[in-house]
């Protein structure tokens, strides 16, 4: 393991859209970063996470018929709940679950299992089964997205600094007018010494392939749902990792009221590779003894039918980043000059899924 620290910013430096950010964004998200950075000091932040995270070890509560009318398995499972539908090196992912939702607007887009694009809606639990689940999501939703956007602000204003032919304000633009911003609830089931999951992970290296990721620190809960620090549950070894470049793992530790960013593959392609993304995984213990790990991430993406274009005058190549850990799909075979976000979505999600089986 790497002894490399993240990246820590605090929230007036973002709202204040200072220069003094681009050397971070530069060790953060540049091609020797971890791809993420920390954002402090966030106002309100802390009580909004603390208010809907157990709702992810409660949803894991409902009996099966109520959960299965929550999936949709004719959007890879990415709306509503989902459940061992995602394979992890060949075996079906039983060790988490996730509840999908857009917390900007009850009705979007999505690219289907077809590959076309249609209008969808969120899917919410029946009135009465989890109340206040709904209003927890979409408010802790739109507050990290309002977050995300002053740090597009931020990076929009590094990448034209640094490429003059830049279309300016593209990536704040893409996510102001995005309703597709998702939010995904997760829960990571404790891990028992009897299960049987290569390297003990909960979720396997991957890219996020949007535009920047929200992502609040874990809250691990045991079954009467009493908060249980994290620093009893995790150790050097367990918790979320990225990998650079350079083939070193580096432990990303979000403080409790703190918000990580990862940057996205599609702020890598329309940055014509000056950010870069990179793939990261969460790491179980052996055991956790009865001990749950709940948390949530909001993925900032455009609308599909927005254009995915590198600056003029650059060389696509920049944008196919070498892979160290050989398990995320190659870009060149799921991005090519004039795909819109849904087309490379729906590449994406074919390769993933293609990989995995």
């Amino acid at each position: 393991m790497s002894t490399k620290e993240v990246v820590q910013i605090e929230f007036s430096e973002v709202i204040k859209q200072d220069k003094s950010l681009f050397s971070k964004f530069e060790e953060a998200y540049g091609n020797e970063g971890i791809g993420a950075l920390v954002v402090n000091n966030i106002p309100d932040f802390p009580q909004k996470r603390k208010r809907l995270l157990p709702y992810a070890q409660m949803l894991t509560k409902l009996d099966k018929d109520t959960l299965e009318t929550l999936e949709a398995p004719e959007l890879f499972y990415s709306n509503g709940w989902s459940h061992g539908r995602e394979k992890f090196q060949g075996k079906p992912d039983l060790l988490k679950a996730s509840y999908y939702a857009c917390p900007i607007s009850d009705k979007f887009q999505m690219v289907y299992n077809e590959g076309d694009i249609r209008d969808c809606k969120n899917r919410w639990p029946e009135e009465g089964v989890l109340d206040g689940f709904e209003d927890a999501f979409k408010d802790l939703g739109r507050y990290i997205n309002l977050v995300g956007i002053e740090i597009a602000k931020n990076l929009d204003k590094y990448i034209k600094a640094n490429c003059p032919k830049y279309q300016d304000g593209q990536i704040e633009k893409h996510l102001r007018e995005s309703t597709r911003t998702t939010g995904r609830l997760l829960h990571y089931f404790p891990v028992s010494e009897d299960i049987d999951i290569t390297d003990m992970k909960w979720c396997g290296w991957h890219n996020d392939h949007g535009t920047l990721t929200g992502l609040c620190s874990a809250m691990y809960l045991d079954e009467n749902f009493n908060e249980i620090s994290p620093d009893t549950i995790e150790d050097d070894d367990s918790g979320l990792f990225a990998m650079t470049r350079n083939h070193e793992e580096v432990k990303i530790k979000i403080p409790q009221n703190s918000l990580a960013f990862q940057i996205g593959e599609c702020s890598q392609i329309v940055s014509g590779g000056l950010l870069c993304a990179t793939p990261h995984s969460v790491v179980s213990k052996p055991s956790t003894d009865g001990i749950s790990r709940n948390t949530f991430a909001l993925f900032l993406e455009p609308n599909p039918f927005e254009d995915l274009k590198i600056p003029e005058g650059t060389d696509a190549g920049y944008v196919y980043k070498e892979d160290p850990t050989n398990q995320v799909p190659l870009m060149h075979n799921r991005w090519k000059e004039g795909y819109s976000f849904g087309k490379f979505e729906f590449k994406t999600f074919q390769m993933y899924y293609e990989n995995n089986k």
